[in-house]
């Protein structure tokens, strides 16, 4: 699979970003995955899962870390996902959780 990026950002500026490098990203069964270890220690995306969905569409699930905390005070922010040179954005207000932030994208 070509690059996969996650850029996070508010009107403060970026909350967060990473992208994974070309072929990191691989295909198990209709699904395509990806878990990078290190990311739970040095931050960054540390799982991704592209789903093929009935319907032809693909849900896609990001578990990310990294300190977020200092531009984190607007819940309102902006997600933007980068597969190849495709982007898809959308603007939701997040939900703070105990372990962090939460969104669901429609």
């Amino acid at each position: 699979m070509e690059q996969v990026g996650l850029l996070i950002t508010n009107a403060n500026g970026v909350v967060f970003a990473d992208l994974l490098v070309p072929a990191t990203v691989k295909r198990v069964g209709k699904s395509w995955t990806a878990t990078v270890k290190a990311a739970k220690t040095a931050g960054g995306i540390f799982k991704v899962r592209f789903t093929l969905l009935a319907d032809g569409t693909y849900r896609v699930n990001f578990k990310a870390y990294g300190v977020m905390k200092a531009r984190t005070t607007l819940a309102t922010m902006s997600v933007q996902i980068l597969v190849g040179d495709d982007v898809a954005i959308s603007t939701q207000h997040w939900e703070a959780v105990k372990t962090g932030w939460r969104v669901q994208l429609e």
